[in-house]
């Protein structure tokens, strides 16, 4: 199966050997090297769309190609900004990025793209789901593991901002992997003085702070008296 790269494409699904989407005669081999074969999150008119593409030049090797659809002036910033810390960063818990471009259908907007490493696994969110309750023995591996990576995100004055176990990739080896940096920014006197930032939403696991378009706690500001819970309600907006 080799799926359409055009989001406004009706029928999106083709058969795996063909050249132009039966629909709307966009071509299936996008940059005449890589194919998508499906996608890894629901094309819903969500602003990215994220799918399994394979690399002609390199078809033993799975890969990602994340599609940016929107010509916001933000999005496109966080996904250069997401571009160029995947390219840059070096480290076993963070995949690679390996290409970057831009395609254009018609009279419209570009597609921006980028083609990153495609970690093996599941993450924790469906691990969990399978098995249920973890070991004390695997709880304190996985946190010196995620505290390993954002010790080294951290130390290139980064920080990820959406970290939750649907974003933590764990592989047969056991190890994780810290995925989806398309929120993610580097530290700067901008973001710790008083200026305010782009509030990043993932219900259960928003920091208090992010929930207020705040860069860092206003810790006058936090009840004590209060369960932890009260800060990451569940009235967040999903797109």
């Amino acid at each position: 199966m080799t799926y359409c790269i055009n989001p406004r494409c009706q029928h999106r699904h083709n058969s795996e050997d063909g050249v132009c989407c039966q629909s709307c005669g966009t071509s299936l081999l996008i940059r005449d090297r890589y194919r998508l074969i499906t996608p890894l999150r629901e094309c819903n008119g969500h602003y990215i769309e994220v799918f399994e593409v394979q690399d002609l030049q390199n078809q033993d090797t799975p890969k990602v190609l994340k599609v940016v659809t929107n010509d916001d002036t933000q999005i496109l910033k966080l996904f250069r900004q997401e571009h160029q810390i995947l390219t840059n960063l070096n480290h076993e818990g963070i995949p690679r990025g390996e290409d970057a471009f831009s395609i254009c259908l018609n009279d419209k907007p570009p597609l921006r793209c980028l083609v990153m490493q495609k970690i093996q696994g599941q993450t924790l969110e469906q691990w969990l789901e399978q098995h249920g309750a973890i070991t004390e023995a695997q709880a304190i591996n996985w946190l010196t593991q995620i505290t390993k990576i954002l010790l080294f995100i951290h130390q290139k004055n980064l920080f990820h901002r959406d970290i939750k176990p649907s974003n933590i990739m764990l592989q047969t080896s056991g190890q994780l992997v810290l995925i989806d940096f398309g929120t993610a920014r580097q530290l700067t006197e901008t973001v710790i003085g008083n200026s305010r930032v782009t509030i990043v939403y993932s219900g259960g696991y928003t920091a208090p702070e992010q929930l207020e378009g705040e860069p860092c706690p206003n810790l006058t500001s936090l009840r004590w008296d209060e369960p932890l819970s009260t800060y990451s309600r569940a009235n967040i907006p999903t797109s």
